[in-house]
């Protein structure tokens, strides 16, 4: 996810627990999100793991129900787009896997 996304994400993800940040926490983590499905290509094995675990922490949080603002109005974006990005990178990951176990 790049070594400045790297320190920001778990402290983002903490925000996302805290209702005055969320909305902005949910739009930094989307964005982020983004950009690392942009350099998928650039990112070790290990990165799009991490990055995978991450999404899916911060889904988790973003998601839970008992949230006072999992279901407003604006939110739904910051959701879409870490689900895009987080369904993006699992294909990836599951593309590397099929590329090396592929007899040749």
């Amino acid at each position: 996810m790049g070594e400045k996304a790297a320190t920001a994400v778990p402290v983002l993800i903490e925000a996302l627990k805290k209702p005055e940040f969320s909305y902005n926490a949910e739009e930094a983590l989307g964005r982020i999100a983004e950009s690392c499905q942009c350099n998928t290509n650039k990112l070790f094995n290990q990165e799009v793991d991490l990055a995978i675990s991450y999404l899916e922490t911060a889904l988790n949080i973003a998601e839970n129900p008992k949230s006072e603002y999992a279901n407003l109005f604006g939110f739904a974006e910051g959701k879409k787009r870490l689900r895009r990005s987080l369904n993006f990178l699992k294909k990836e990951k599951d593309s590397r896997l099929f590329s090396k176990t592929r007899p040749r």
